[in-house]
């Protein structure tokens, strides 16, 4: 080794030593921060939450700790602000250490501003899938009575027919043949029997009750253009008509009684039983009846809506396309009595939504000239339609309260808004709104009770009806579009006063949980109740919501005591079902005067509880105000169970007559629309 290599040796020391003293030194000088302690770590956690890096998670540890080393001299300085806070350098990023809790962090907890942000759940819609079809093809068991009884089972022998038909029904249609050794059911020999002719007018008029025709079309006479006697004398084609006809028959009893399609597959808040016939059963009818058209046609809904939706479609498929009336014009408020030229217009609205019945009049030129400001009341005779007249003022206060506006008979700023409506809906929509109406009707139960409630969640509405007359009704307000109001059938059978209120799981983790991370008593300023997971009362305070992050369950439960602020109001009106779907009050007034009302987690908010309490406890209103007052917890147990169905019709009737079309606030009219489009698909229909 040479002597210039032993020097630069020599110095490479000198420069190590010297480090290492400068580092020795510092760190005697550095001031070491004390270790956190279980006390400090759940505010220590919460306030470093929000400091981890955009979109990571934050990980909480039970005693964090951290060590001052060498290389803290070539560390930046700490940030200022909050950070300047820690005298020793910013606090550590609190590492996991369980294994249990490492698990619980998601992948990517989203932050939004100081708290978690959990995005809005999407509804909870299904991709339809329409029934399995098999072709009328089998093997066919028994024996086949004379030479029709040989035709018959020829055909399912040789799968001839191009018709399709469920699983089940193809086993039901068989076994219904074979039974009786393949006889047929309406043709004979000669040709097409009498009890076929009542039939097929059935299926024909299909149309009529809001089916789709093309359902119940026989291939083997569509074959020939629909000309039924073009099968007479074929023994093989009379054989294929009687077994399409038995098919078709079948498949009209069935929609008939339980709707073309399965609602309950559309998505989570359809929830009901259709009483669709069983195949075997309706086979059995079908050969048995003496009319059997006339028992196909008993299976339709026997409600008056129905009816009257029957109506509306024969009308609409008669009319000529309707041009929308033009808009009434704003101005000053029209009283009883007055004279004012957009009274005219107004008549024409009134009649064509259904509720001014007199004959059209009209109007005088010189009527329609004259200005306001020019007229007196004896300057017009008080046969002119441009007087406000007491018909017409009994016409205004019916729409006022079928438009929920105050009966008051003054043609202000709001009944106008409602008169000029939504115009432009064509014919074509409306026909569409009022099969899948009747649709709808067809999934519900055929006796709804003497005395029920039906709520509307398309039009906001709550009806009390008593002998199939509207006795009352009153605004709701309904779940939000990703917090549906479900469609099912119930009783309701008890009613609370001064209700607690017990905060579902979704709400705490979606609404409270970002809140809490902020600000954990605010439960306890807020009159709520917190319960741990052992069932123990504790303060919201002393909770460490920020453990809780990532977890798909909080493991506490929420109650809000009865109260002013209670977010069921005063009372509440229970059927029990799964949906944990009710009646209630609400503080949030305000929101039912607003046209469209979709603001509540799915329960049905009520505009007059008290009334709905009248109806249903048969107490007056000064004894059930005297109970809500006494701040006391009571359970009613009702004498008789009342139906309920909260239903979802975007064309229904009115109570003055008519129809009355309503916006689709779920999108629930595309959802049937594409279900039945994929229904005819699935059964090879076309058109």
């Amino acid at each position: 080794m040479t002597l210039a290599d032993q020097a630069a040796g020599t110095e490479r020391m000198k420069r190590l030593l010297s480090m290492t003293l400068a580092g020795t030194v510092a760190m005697i000088a550095l001031p070491t921060p004390p270790l956190v302690t279980p006390a400090e770590a759940g505010p220590r956690v919460k306030t470093n939450f929000t400091s981890v890096r955009r979109g990571a998670p934050a990980r909480p540890v039970r005693r964090p700790s951290r060590q001052i080393d060498f290389f803290d001299l070539f560390r930046p300085p700490p940030r200022r602000g909050r950070d300047a806070a820690y005298p020793g350098g910013p606090p550590p990023r609190l590492e996991v250490t369980s294994p249990r809790a490492r698990n619980r962090q998601p992948a990517r907890a989203p932050v939004l501003g100081r708290a978690v942000y959990f995005p809005p759940e999407p509804p909870k819609i299904y991709t339809y899938k329409p029934p399995a079809t098999v072709v009328l093809r089998g093997r066919a068991k028994g024996g086949a009575e004379g030479v029709m009884g040989q035709a018959i089972k020829a055909v399912f022998t040789s799968g001839v027919s191009p018709m399709r038909v469920t699983a089940a029904n193809r086993k039901a249609i068989m076994q219904f043949y074979a039974k009786r050794n393949y006889r047929p059911v309406w043709v004979s020999a000669n040709g097409i029997g009498e009890r076929a002719d009542g039939v097929l007018k059935v299926l024909a008029a299909a149309g009529e009750e809001g089916l789709d025709a093309a359902f119940y079309r026989i291939p083997v006479v569509w074959e020939s253009d629909g000309d039924v006697n073009a099968v007479q004398g074929d023994p093989a084609r009379l054989a294929r008509f009687d077994v399409e006809l038995t098919a078709a028959a079948l498949r009209y009893a069935q929609h008939a009684s339980g709707g073309m399609i399965d609602p309950n597959k559309l998505s989570s808040y359809h929830d009901l039983k259709p009483r669709r016939v069983k195949g075997a059963a309706a086979l059995k009818t079908l050969a048995e009846a003496a009319a059997p058209g006339k028992w196909l046609r008993s299976l339709h809904p026997a409600h008056p809506a129905y009816a009257a939706l029957k109506r509306e479609l024969k009308r609409l498929g008669g009319a000529a396309e309707e041009a929308p009336l033009p808009p009434v014009a704003r101005g000053p408020a029209i009283k009883p009595g007055g004279y004012d030229p957009r009274l005219e217009l107004i008549r024409r609205h009134l009649r064509k939504k259904g509720y001014l019945k007199d004959a059209k009049r009209k109007v005088a030129q010189a009527d329609l000239d004259v200005k306001v400001h020019q007229v007196s009341s004896d300057a017009v005779s008080n046969d002119s339609p441009l007087i406000y007249d007491e018909r017409l003022e009994a016409a205004v206060r019916a729409f006022q309260k079928a438009a929920g506006l105050k009966p008051d008979g003054i043609i202000g700023p709001a009944t106008i808004r409602k008169l000029n409506g939504r115009r432009g809906m064509t014919k074509e929509q409306k026909v569409a709104k009022v099969r899948w109406s009747m649709e709808r009707l067809r999934w519900l139960p055929r006796d709804w009770g003497r005395r029920h409630f039906l709520a509307n969640a398309a039009n906001f509405q709550l009806y009390f009806v008593q002998d199939g007359v509207i006795a009352w009704q009153t605004r709701v307000v309904v779940g939000k579009p990703n917090y549906q109001t479900s469609f099912f059938s119930d009783e309701m059978e008890t009613v609370v006063i001064n209700p607690y209120w017990g905060v579902p799981q979704s709400i705490i983790k979606k609404e409270m949980f970002p809140k809490l991370l902020r600000d954990p008593g605010w439960l306890d300023r807020e009159g709520y109740e917190v319960r741990n997971a052992k069932g123990r009362l504790v303060p919201s305070s002393a909770v460490d919501w920020a453990s809780y992050v990532g977890m798909k369950t909080i493991p506490v439960s929420v109650r809000q005591k009865p109260g002013e602020k209670n977010a069921l109001g005063r009372i509440k009106f229970l059927f029990p079902n799964k949906h944990a779907i009710y009646m209630h009050d609400t503080p949030q007034r305000h929101l039912f005067k607003r046209s469209a009302r979709a603001y509540s987690h799915g329960c049905v908010r009520v505009q007059d509880p008290l009334k709905l309490a009248e109806l249903v406890t048969g107490m007056d209103r000064p004894t059930l105000e005297a109970k809500i007052a006494s701040e006391k917890w009571e359970r009613m147990q009702l004498r008789q169970k009342i139906p309920v169905h909260l239903t979802y019709f975007t064309a229904w009737p009115k109570p003055v007559g008519g129809i009355a079309y309503y916006g689709d606030v779920y999108k629930r009219d595309g959802l049937l629309k594409k279900a039945l489009s994929k229904t005819k698909a699935a059964f090879g229909i076309s058109g």
